[in-house]
């Protein structure tokens, strides 16, 4: 028997969604099975509340546990993230570690969207939690994908922040489970780095299906059946209505939209159904009606009238939607699709439509005047012969190797650049206090313009230095190499004892990463304050954000080489970042523990040249992280013309005031108070 951990915002017949469908019917397999299936769900707690252990079988071995309750303890919040997903994240960790010291999962099975596996991961892979179990996420669609197939309001940078959230999770998951291989290497794989766990085929299982109540004639009916969204193809099968209905001369049918609403539409409407029937003509409103959502029996309800049910969604990834209609007996129009053509066969079991409005038109009309290609595509046909696979059966050891006893033979370098009025005496203890490490440390002092001589200063992150041992003593700065292993550190930063043993055992363990980071505290107004940014998820941000420069995290580096050719000197203090990005795209991501240890001063906003991060960005030949950086600029260019306009108003404001018309306001003070009242009206409204 294993122990499943089921991880979610969704449950069938608690809340909506597909995921909470498949989660479902899996529990209802997999407890059939004799296995152990545990949910930890983060929902509202009147939906929490709906769960009933006694509707599933075997109801001993089937158990529920709520995020919020869990989580009562939690010494962080919302505040101490940039992002609520990040913070989401963080809280399905914590209850996860109250789970396991419950039940002790063998799986943990995470849903893709949004990353809520991240935290979670990166916790097991730094030896903190979750030693046991083996963690998994399975595709639904992330949102970054759903993005690319369907233009949406969420887009910002703190989508951005997410989008590389879901990535990471995908990255670093022990296994990833596609519901075929089409989706997941025609749709998913593409826009993605390579994945360090392994991927697994894991066909979605179907246990219960709506029927037809009774018989009816006519079946003047045509169904869309999904939720009002971009990506369903809702706008494609609205198009479909109208045409049949004013050009094909089907006057007589009538077009039926079952599916809940939502606020993402392309205009800027309130709703999308309200953007939909602004393209609804008057005398058409009656033939074209949207139910809203309809539960199982209220499907059943309309199933007897129904002639097809369309599905032209641009996007799924199994859509349990058109898989529970086709088994009901109801035809079915689809779009050409990955995730169709993996479960269905044209003119066997369902129409295929080549994507525009002419051939779903057509593929209609075929099953309006061909009663033999209907009743031969309504034939019910098997969903798969494994459904699930063996993936819940037993678990082979994946990539994340667990903690052993330290016997690390990286070399370690540790540089505390001492440009600043840090007290360095501060960062020298920290480093005689770190614990199981043997390692070099460095001190860099900048060179003074007005020394005479300066024999042996290294040109480094934009500045000339010299250098000497922690205690002191003189060292020849172009003499010193690089190790296994660099950690840059400014004067002032004071470690955990246990930083670089942490740091270090990661990489020892784990040849697959590239560099390990941890969160800081910050000393800010006077107090302590955690940062918590994922560098490690969002790397190419970092120049765009005015973070520091300094990273602060232990990276690989070619053991021998001369500290002086390790970055490139012509990026100045952007020399570790843009080794961070070449690394990590040549030898792989890095991660971020999920603790604080590591102390450090409030850094000023870094305000960089332009021509740098041009070339920075024009240097770099990774392709994956320039659409990544595309993808933020779309995200920020709203605010960047915002932000032009404002700038346009001052300068305009600054011009008025040597110009006659500024002598004119001068002598007018009336005029003048009206103008500003203007100029911050229309500051309001951009």
């Amino acid at each position: 028997m294993s122990k499943i951990c089921f991880v979610s915002f969704e449950l069938h017949l608690m809340t909506m969604g597909g995921c909470g469908v498949l989660l479902r019917h899996s529990a209802e397999v997999l407890l059939e099975r004799g296995h152990q299936v545990i949910f930890l769900l983060d929902m509202p707690k009147r939906f929490f509340n709906l769960f009933d252990p006694q509707a599933f079988s075997s109801s001993r071995n089937c158990f529920a546990y709520h995020v919020e309750e869990l989580c009562a303890d939690i010494p962080l919040s919302r505040r101490d993230f940039p992002t609520s997903f990040l913070w989401n994240s963080y809280r399905f960790h914590w209850a996860l570690t109250k789970v396991g010291a419950m039940h002790g999962p063998d799986f943990v099975e995470f849903f893709d969207y949004s990353g809520p596996a991240y935290y979670a991961i990166a916790a097991k892979i730094a030896g903190l939690a979750h030693e046991r179990a083996h963690l998994g996420v399975r595709l639904h669609s992330t949102n970054e994908l759903l993005y690319i197939h369907t233009p949406a309001p969420q887009v910002s940078p703190e989508w951005c922040l997410m989008y590389g959230q879901e990535r990471q999770a995908l990255r670093l998951a022990e296994t990833v489970l596609a519901p075929s291989g089409a989706f997941l290497e025609e749709e998913v794989r593409p826009i993605y780095d390579r994945w360090l766990g392994r991927q697994v085929i894991s066909r979605p299982v179907l246990t219960s299906v709506p029927w037809a109540a009774g018989n009816s004639e006519p079946k003047n009916v045509v169904l869309f059946y999904g939720r009002l969204f971009g990506f369903k193809g809702v706008d494609l099968f609205l198009d479909a209505a109208i045409h049949l209905l004013t050009t094909r001369g089907h006057r007589d049918f009538h077009f039926l939209l079952a599916g809940s609403n939502s606020a993402s539409a392309p205009d800027g409407s309130a709703s999308y159904q309200d953007y939909l029937l602004r393209r609804v003509p008057e005398p058409l409103r009656s033939q074209i009606r949207f139910t809203g959502h309809l539960k199982h029996e209220e499907v059943e309800k309309i199933l007897p009238q129904v002639l097809c049910a369309v599905f032209p969604n641009h996007l799924e990834s199994f859509c349990y939607a058109a898989h529970e209609l086709q088994q009901a007996g109801v035809p079915i129009v689809l779009n050409d699709i990955p995730a169709f053509r993996a479960s269905f066969v044209h003119d066997r079991d369902a129409l295929f439509f080549d994507g525009t409005l002419s051939d779903l038109s057509n593929q209609i009309e075929r099953l309006v005047h061909d009663k033999d290609l209907r009743d031969r595509i309504k034939r019910p046909h098997a969903v798969t012969d494994q459904p699930l696979g063996n993936v819940y059966d037993g678990f082979r050891d994946g990539w994340i190797r667990p903690l052993k006893p330290n016997d690390s033979r990286l070399s370690v370098l540790v540089c505390v650049v001492a440009d600043s009025a840090g007290q360095l005496d501060r960062t020298l203890g920290s480093l005689r206090s770190q614990r199981g490490v043997n390692f070099e440390g460095v001190v860099l002092t900048p060179v003074s313009k007005t020394v005479e001589h300066i024999s042996g200063g290294v040109w480094f992150l934009g500045g000339l230095f010299g250098a000497c041992g922690l205690d002191g003593t003189p060292r020849a700065a172009l003499e010193v190499m690089a190790k296994d292993t660099l950690l840059l550190l400014r004067a002032g930063d004071v470690l955990h004892q246990d930083h670089l043993q942490t740091c270090v055992g990661v990489l020892e363990r784990q040849p697959e990463l590239s560099f390990v980071g941890t969160w800081h505290r910050v000393y800010r107004d006077g107090s302590y304050q955690l940062e918590t940014f994922p560098i490690d998820s969002a790397l190419e941000l970092v120049p765009f954000l005015g973070l520091p420069l300094m990273s602060r995290t232990l990276m690989r580096t070619p053991p021998g080489r001369m500290l002086a050719d390790l970055f490139d000197p012509r990026l100045l203090a952007m020399g570790e970042l843009g080794y961070l990005w070449d690394l990590e795209a040549s030898h792989g991501p890095g991660i971020v523990v999920p603790e604080a240890l590591l102390e450090k001063d409030e850094e000023a906003t870094v305000r960089l040249d332009p021509s740098l991060i041009g070339y920075l960005v024009m240097k770099d030949n990774n392709a994956q992280r320039k659409r990544r950086l595309a993808n933020y600029l779309v995200a920020v260019l709203p605010e960047l013309q915002q932000a032009t306009a404002a700038h346009d108003i001052q300068a305009f404001v600054e011009s008025v005031k040597v110009s006659r018309v500024g002598n004119f306001l001068r002598r007018h003070p009336t005029v003048t108070a009206a103008a500003r009242r203007s100029l911050r009206w229309i500051r309001k409204k951009l």
